[in-house]
């Protein structure tokens, strides 16, 4: 439970220091922190490093970016199928308010 939370923790500092960041730099370090939740089999930290990514591209209106990440992430070898269903679902709220149409 210690373990989850320091992870969850990390996720978060690098979400707030990849924010003032050049967007592909912001991607990167939170593919890595996915990478390690991954393989570590954390299904919340995982979820949260991909949502945090599409966010990411949501916010700076980056379409191409959001559509390339998230097929990227899907095809993973080893993906969970929770953290695929989320990033999905995060994907379908944003294009219900008009992104990437």
């Amino acid at each position: 439970m210690k373990a989850r939370a320091q992870e969850a923790a990390a996720t978060d500092a690098v979400a707030t220091k990849v924010r003032n960041t050049n967007l592909d730099v912001a991607i990167e370090s939170l593919l890595n922190v996915e990478k390690q939740m991954r393989l570590a089999g954390d299904v919340a930290g995982t979820r949260k490093a991909v949502i945090d990514i599409v966010e990411l591209c949501y916010k700076a209106g980056a379409c191409k970016t959001l559509n390339d990440q998230i097929v990227l992430l899907s095809k993973r070898r080893g993906q969970l199928k929770q953290v695929r269903v989320s990033s999905i679902h995060r994907l379908a709220l944003t294009s219900s308010i008009g992104f990437c149409n």
